[in-house]
Parts: C-alpha cells; structure tokens; sequence
C-alpha cells in the first residue's frame, strides 16, 4: 500500500470514527434534553458535578465534605474547564455540557488512533486500518466515548500502557536485550507513569501492574529482569499518584489509594439477596450511613470524624463477613457476574433502545472477540510480544468476578483486542482473496 493510499485510508478512518461519536452524542443529548434531564446515568453526573466544584475554586467533594474521595480525581479535573452554567434553549455544542461530550468524541477517536498505531507497528499497514475501521465502528467503543463516563480518557491512557508493555517484551526478546536495558528501564517506567495516570482516572485499574507482573513472573525465562521491570514500574506508578495519596491522607488522616468507595462496590457485589449486577442508586449506601450516624449520635460528642472513611471500611467488613459466610454464594455469584459481563447480548436493563441496538452490541462484541481470541491462541500469545494485549480481558474478568458484573467493563479490555482481531481478518482474507481470484478468472 502506498504511502498516500495509507495516510488517505487512515484520514477516512478517523473522520468517520469522530462523524459518528459526534452524530450519536447529539442525538443523545437531544433526546435527554426532551426528558428535561442532562444525564442518562448517575456517573455521569458526579463527574460533572466534581468538574464543577474544581472549576469554582471549591473543596473537591460530592455535596459534602462526607464525600472528599468519592471519585477519583482524573476525568473531573479534564472536564473542569469546560464547565459553565448551561441554558438548555442553546445549540448543544455552544453549551458546556455540549463542548465535554465532544471532548469524549475526541479521545474515543484518539484510542482509534492508537489502535490504528499499534496495529501498524505489530502487524503493518493493511491490518492497520481493518483495526482502525473495527474500533471506529465498534458500539461500545462509540458508547463509551459519548456518555460522559470515565472510559473516554481511560481507554488511550490505558492502549498507552499497553503499548509500553509490549515495546518492553520485544526488548527482552531483542539479541541485544543485556545491552538495550536503559530503553527497558524507560518503558517500564513508562508503563507505570501511564498506569499512575489512568488509576486516577478509573481506580479500577489500580492492581492492573501487579497483575500483569505477576503472570510475568510465572511465565518469563527471566524472572529476575521481570521483577526489576516490575520495581520500575511500580515506583513510576507510586511517585504519579503519591499527590494523590497526600491529598487523601491529608483529608482522612489515613492512606486512601484510590476513593472511598471500594466498600460500596464491594458491598453491590456480595450481599444476601445479591445478583450480580449493580442494586440501582446503591440504596443500601444510604441504610449504612444512616446507621453509621445513629451510633455516633448514641455516642455523644455530636458527629464524630472520618465519616466517610468509617462508612466505607463498614461496608467493606460487612461484605467479606458476607462472603465468608456464604463461599458457596460467592462462586454462584462470579459465575454470574462473569457471564453478565461477556454474555454478548445485553440484557434491556443494561442497553435500552430495542432489539436493534442489542443486536448490534452482540455482533460487534463478537466481532472481536472471537478472532481476537483465535489469533491470540493460534500465537501462542503467553510466549509473545502480544501478551499484554489479552491481560486485560483476564484481568476485568477476575476483578468483575468480585465486583458487579456489567457489559460496561469488557468495553476496555475489548478495543484493546481489536489490536489482535485485525491480523486474524488479515489472514481470512489472504487465505479466502487466491480462491476469489481462480473463481473470477475461469468466469
């Protein structure tokens, strides 16, 4: 393919993904404008919510100061200098709200983009823009990048990490590996600045690195070099969040990682009567801290301190006592969950819209998920270059068997398999394009 042909192709590609992100946003906004509502889920609006007290100059907290680590601080602080008071009667692009969901269009185009890269780098051109083309088109990929929901600037943060991951495996494998061990020493420092960054974007992806090191250290030839990788790493990721990290000590007196609500989701998961999926609005949330404040009353002295972090650790023990109780419940519950967030079709309360939206979620999921797992497979994917692109499917897959299950959380580890579906349609085609052409020349 030449070098105009490609640069074309790849232009047609990222216009289109940014065209239809930008057609789905409007047509999204518009239709919750006529529901009077600015919002189609909870998320969505602590997020704005916190961009606003950052871009006002006020405490970083959800209404108050019993919520000062209810979000990470990443996509709050991205979307704060778009926010401003809104009038629902302006076109939607002049408007806030209007300007932050196109801020998502962009960077759900820029993970296109880096599929687009990585495929060029690992697999050459022609694959390259059958990537670009999938993560375009992919629903969930446009889904994610419109709604306001912390995927947008994950997804890039987190194709960067993988990016580096891999650059760091074909290092090793290099003949000059001994000597190339400054470029090692980068890219794992890399890997773990990137990682530091996308945690505090979605917290979820905080034991991504560990995990990943970990199958490293079982798997590599050369355990010593992966634990130093994973030294590098894993420093890189601490001195990013370590701002963080003071800020939450600083407000709760205690060592906070990420946010206080790890025991509310680890609660949503494991609680008699518990399904799988996520209770709507965490009402129980509201039951916990109204008991919580009953007793501190009962106490004396009026509101005790640390509220917020005594109400997260009560749900936390609450839910592991749970789970002792009920083991058999808790493996009952991660079948569950596991199949709630890959079983392709989406059930109505997860994806409203009718059967045509879901089908077109199903297919597009499995459009890549199974070449992706084939070409993967077919690799030998553990021994090579490629095994930090599957990692994440196992690692939402381990996390959201604790956690509730949705098909939110594949979205993610999805756009990064597209890198491996790619070349298995490649190589479809090239074994199928000799049959086609014997066929049109003897017609």
């Amino acid at each position: 393919m030449s070098d105009r042909r490609f640069w074309i192709s790849i232009f047609l590609v990222l216009a289109v993904a940014l065209g239809l992100r930008i057609g789905v946003a409007s047509w999204w906004q518009t239709r919750l404008d006529r529901q009077d509502r600015a919002f189609g889920m909870g998320d969505s609006e602590g997020y704005w919510v916190l961009a606003g007290q950052l871009a006002a100059g006020l405490p970083y907290q959800y209404g108050s100061p019993d919520a000062a680590v209810f979000r990470a601080p990443g996509y709050p602080l991205l979307l704060s200098p778009l926010h401003a008071p809104d009038d629902p009667r302006q076109p939607l692009w002049s408007r806030s709200l209007g300007k932050a969901r196109l801020l998502g269009c962009v960077l759900g185009t820029l993970a296109v983009g880096l599929v687009i890269g990585l495929s060029v780098w690992l697999d050459g051109r022609g694959t390259a823009i059958i990537a670009g083309t999938l993560a375009a088109l992919y629903p969930g990929g446009v889904t994610m990048s419109v709604l306001l929901l912390s995927e947008a600037p994950f997804v890039p943060l987190m194709l960067l990490v993988l990016g580096a991951l891999v650059a760091l495996l074909q290092s090793e494998h290099h003949p000059e590996a001994d000597r190339r061990r400054g470029r090692g020493i980068v890219l794992a420092g890399a890997a773990g600045c990137l990682s530091g960054l996308a945690v505090l974007t979605r917290p979820s992806w905080l034991l991504f690195l560990p995990f990943y090191f970990a199958l490293r250290l079982v798997l590599a030839e050369q355990r010593r070099r992966e634990l130093g990788w994973a030294i590098v790493a894993g420093t890189a990721m601490a001195v990013t969040m370590a701002p963080w990290w003071v800020r939450n000590y600083r407000v709760t007196g205690q060592f906070v990682p990420t946010t206080l609500q790890v025991g509310a989701s680890l609660y949503d998961g494991w609680h008699a009567g518990a399904t799988g999926a996520s209770d709507t609005g965490m009402e129980f949330s509201s039951e916990f801290a109204a008991e919580l404040r009953r007793e501190d009353a009962a106490a004396g002295g009026g509101p005790r301190a640390n509220f917020e972090y005594r109400l997260n650790q009560r749900m936390a023990a609450a839910a592991v006592a749970w789970a002792r109780e009920h083991p058999g419940e808790v493996v009952r519950l991660a079948g569950a969950k596991i199949a709630r967030t890959w079983w392709p079709w989406p059930s109505a309360a997860e994806l409203p819209g009718g059967a045509v939206v879901r089908w077109a979620f199903a297919l597009g999921a499995l459009a890549i998920a199974v070449p992706g797992a084939i070409y993967a497979v077919g690799r030998r994917f553990w021994r090579s270059p490629l095994f930090p692109l599957v990692v994440p499917v196992l690692y939402f897959t381990l996390l959201h068997a604790v956690f509730v299950g949705s098909i939110r959380y594949r979205q993610p580890a999805l756009v990064a398999l597209i890198v491996l579906a790619a070349p298995q349609y490649m190589h479809w085609w090239r074994r199928l394009a000799p049959t086609t052409a014997t066929t049109s020349s003897s017609v």
